[in-house]
């Protein structure tokens, strides 16, 4: 099951660049209207499996 919220997601957000300014505005959007799975979607690609 996932689980996520609005803060967490925030905080992480604060990680990525400043130079990344589009992507931390579509994120946020997403965020707040708790569209967490297509988060999860956008950035599963940059996320390291171990």
């Amino acid at each position: 099951m996932l689980e996520a919220n609005t803060q967490n997601v925030m905080k992480v957000m604060q990680e990525i660049p400043e130079t990344e300014l589009f992507l931390i505005k579509s994120l946020t959007e997403l965020a707040r209207e708790f569209q967490f799975e297509q988060i999860l979607d956008l950035i599963e690609p940059l996320m390291v499996h171990n």
